[in-house]
């Protein structure tokens, strides 16, 4: 069973629209993708929200036209660059069969990458 608190901060933080990322999944893109900087933490976010809106779950946001994430579309239309974009399915694509992370977020990660392929 997939485990939000694995994926996502318990709420929506400071001034942004979405949930974070877990600081576990940020570690881990940190590790994998690039070093932490102020706008790193956008990308494993985004990744984060994608997993569990595939798993069939939705993530309440502070986007007026958007209150809800419900499916990975909805997140990628506001992750919109299309080096954003890349960067946040190769980290799913890491995310997929890194051995510390859970066998449910493997399993959500790589049935989010079969569906776009």
């Amino acid at each position: 069973m997939l485990v939000e608190a694995e994926l996502l901060k318990s709420s929506i933080t400071g001034g942004n629209k979405i949930r974070m990322a877990s600081r576990y999944v940020e570690n881990i893109f940190a590790d994998t993708i690039e070093p932490e900087t102020r706008r790193s933490i956008w990308s494993p976010a985004y990744a984060a929200s994608i997993i569990w809106t595939a798993a069939g779950n939705k993530i309440q946001t502070r986007i007026e036209s958007c209150p809800y994430f419900t499916t990975p579309a909805d997140v990628l239309a506001r992750a919109k660059p299309a080096k954003t974009i890349e960067k946040v399915h190769r980290f799913i694509r890491a995310l997929s069969s890194h051995p510390s992370t859970s066998l449910a977020l493997r399993y959500w990660a790589t049935e989010h990458l079969d569906e776009i392929e």
